[in-house]
């Protein structure tokens, strides 16, 4: 999502965030929780924060979701098969071996006010399994943690990051399968929703560069194909899904969709692409500067094909009850997990791929 730190710029004094905080905490609860039931179709899950982006982590039943509008810092586990949820902290010990550390060397761990974006996960050649989580400070970067599984719950540890020009904004995240990343990016110095943007790639051995410029949009969601050749890449302000190489960015494919947000790969190779149904910024600054356990924003979830880059809605829904403004899905099993950019709460809906669904 672009509303956090393009159009609002949400640079909070530390004293401002925790009035905020304190008063939300005092007035959510009554709201939120009260309204916190299943309907028309939708289960909410109350109690986290602006959860703008979400990844499932393999072989397990938990989720992982960053807390865009949480000046704490706190990414989120939650647990599909009871419905409970925990926040991280990963830096209580945070000592990860200087000869280990990935990323840039000069990187560090960010201070405790701070704030996730979005995320993917990662699996080195070693076969561990990491996440990777864009954090918006003073300079952006790309945070990298490890994921520690036990039975019967997931820890992170932190292992480096990667710091982007001071000039820049990232919004989403996606992994290579040969090791770095891909990410939107553009410029702190220009607001609004239609500005030149770009895709940028990350590898240790050759660092930081442009994969593909655009004069005009806004880059949000971006996922990579399994053999990490082709990217599939949402200029939200124009409405589309582009699908490109990676080697030399060359445009092969677009699919119209309405305000694309974030993507998600389905079991079955099918991209999930997310949009908040909007007509004004208005709206948007609404659902942030709300204190209602809810973003009441429509929205939609289209499945996009990526061979043929065909499209086909399997949800929609106008956010006035329960549930609005989603910015990601993601499949688990028969499910499909909502996150948003505001609002106090994840959700869930059934996941059918072989027919139209709409909720009203």
């Amino acid at each position: 999502m672009f509303i956090f730190w393009d159009l609002t710029y949400f640079r909070w004094k530390r004293i401002d965030c925790k009035i905020t905080l304190f008063a939300i905490a005092l007035i959510l609860p009554i709201q939120a929780f009260s309204a916190c039931e299943a309907k028309n179709g939708i289960q909410p899950y109350c109690g986290i924060s602006a959860p703008e982006d979400i990844v499932h982590v393999p072989g397990t039943q938990f989720l992982i979701a960053s807390q865009l509008l949480d000046k704490s810092g706190a990414l989120i586990l939650f647990d599909t098969k009871t419905g409970e949820h925990k926040r991280f902290t990963p830096f209580v010990n945070a000592g990860y071996p200087p000869d280990r550390q990935k990323g840039d060397k000069t990187c560090s761990i960010p201070p405790s006010d701070f704030s996730f974006h979005g995320i993917d996960l990662i699996r080195d050649t070693d076969g561990i399994l990491s996440l990777l989580a864009i954090y918006h400070g003073e300079q952006d970067s790309v945070q990298l943690f490890g994921i520690i599984q036990s039975y019967n719950s997931i820890d992170l540890q932190w292992q480096g990051c990667v710091s982007i020009a001071d000039n820049i904004i990232l919004n989403d995240v996606a992994a290579l399968p040969q090791g770095g990343f891909v990410a939107t990016a553009s410029s702190r110095a220009v607001q609004g929703l239609n500005k030149p943007w770009q895709v940028i790639k990350w590898q240790k051995s050759s660092g930081t560069s442009v994969v593909m410029s655009f004069p005009t949009g806004y880059g949000n969601g971006i996922s990579a194909s399994a053999n990490g050749k082709l990217l599939f890449v949402n200029d939200m302000t124009n409405g589309k899904v582009i699908k490109a190489t990676l080697d030399q960015g060359e445009i092969l494919a677009e699919a119209n969709i309405v305000h694309p947000d974030n993507n998600s790969w389905t079991d079955g190779g099918q991209l999930l692409v997310t949009s908040v149904a909007i007509s004004t910024i208005d709206q948007i600054m609404k659902c942030i500067q709300s204190r209602e356990g809810h973003c009441n924003l429509p929205f939609l979830v289209t499945q996009l094909d990526p061979l043929t880059m065909t499209t086909k809605l399997l949800f929609s829904h106008d956010g006035k009850t329960v549930f609005g403004g989603a910015t990601v899905a993601v499949q688990l099993g028969d499910k499909i997990y909502l996150g948003a950019f505001a609002g106090n709460r994840m959700a869930s809906v059934l996941f059918d791929e072989n027919h139209d669904v709409t909720k009203k």
